[in-house]
């Protein structure tokens, strides 16, 4: 989720795959969303797409009345660490740990407190080292000299033709109002959270998914799948992401065609519920002897599992053949799932 992807959040119910003989450099399955710092290169990524002042204030002004939007806020302040997503269906995920519906009538308040607040006229990127006041503190440096963003704040709209970003560092000349902004969303929406839906663990969370408690909003997998080398088989990546199904061919250094993308089934999702549980994918090992490369995650709201499948050095396959046997047979059963 991509509100993960900023703010830290609750630890996982897994942690990242290491194997005997390997470092955590070598587990690219290990899961990486709560970091609580994004480079500028990631937001130069966020606000790619920012569509100008006047392009916003449109799509603000359609949202207010009722047209279908995206909203992203989250803060770090002295209320805590507070963010949620909001989906054009009515959604809203809080700090990736909880569910709930915010009703039309707030969907549209919330568009026209991003009106009053001038939203559309915000820049892309506030404090930093670009924009240090003075007196405010200088951020650090890291790697190579280059001083990493920290993001404090941020506000993200998109109603599918329009997009905008706009995010506070932590560091540098911090502008009120983007800080007061996102306080007044966050407010506005933390009250619906006493009525959430929540999970007590990952197999929880596929019970409800599977009881329709849950949105497959909240759902996420992910499956790498790469042949040996010299196997002369084409790889892919399976993704399941914000209620969205995609898979595209997939070979390190190379284009291998465009991906597919499309709504996820219900049907599907629940086929592919039932192939992680009756593989017993809870049960695996976080590293597992393999031909080739295989990562699968599952994630459902903070709760995930993530198995790396490779040749590692310290495990053998004498001693892992029922692991290996139960994660092969699960990227098959999600490779016979037809997408697009």
């Amino acid at each position: 989720m991509l509100l993960a992807a900023v703010l830290a959040s609750a630890c996982a119910s897994s942690g990242p795959a290491t194997a005997p003989g390997s470092t955590a450099s070598d587990a690219t399955a290990s899961d990486t969303e709560d970091a609580p710092a994004e480079t500028a290169a990631g937001v130069d990524d966020m606000t790619a797409d920012n569509a100008d002042a006047a392009a916003v204030a449109d799509a603000l002004a359609a949202a207010a009345e009722g047209a279908p939007y995206r909203l992203v806020a989250h803060c770090a302040d002295d209320k805590g660490i507070r963010g949620f997503e909001l989906f054009p269906d009515g959604v809203a995920i809080w700090r990736s740990s909880s569910q709930f519906q915010v009703p039309e009538t707030l969907q549209r308040s919330l568009a026209n407190l991003l009106r009053s607040g001038g939203f559309a006229e915000f820049k892309a990127q506030y404090g930093g080292k670009e924009d240090a006041g003075a007196g405010e503190p200088a951020p650090a440096k890291g790697e190579k000299g280059k001083a990493p963003l920290t993001i404090r704040c941020r506000i993200t709209f998109d109603d599918g033709e329009v997009s905008k970003t706009s995010v506070q560092d932590l560091y540098g000349h911090q502008f009120a109002p983007l800080l007061e902004l996102s306080d007044a969303l966050l407010d506005r929406v933390e009250p619906l959270t006493a009525d959430a839906v929540t999970a007590d663990d990952l197999e929880d969370g596929l019970d409800k998914l599977v009881a329709g408690d849950l949105s497959p909003r909240t759902f996420e997998l992910r499956v790498v799948a790469l042949p040996e080398a010299g196997a002369g088989e084409e790889g892919f990546i399976f993704r399941i992401e914000d209620g969205m199904i995609s898979r595209r061919p997939y070979a390190p250094g190379k284009k291998l065609g465009e991906g597919v993308s499309e709504p996820v089934d219900r049907a599907v999702l629940e086929r592919l519920i039932t192939a992680v549980r009756d593989t017993d994918f809870m049960g695996l090992p976080n590293n597992v002897y393999a031909d080739g490369q295989i990562e699968v995650e599952v994630r459902v709201l903070d709760h995930h599992k993530a198995v790396l499948g490779r040749s590692f050095q310290g495990l053998k396959d004498a001693d892992q053949g029922d692991a290996r046997q139960r994660l092969v047979a699960l990227v098959g059963l999600v490779s016979s799932v037809d997408v697009g």
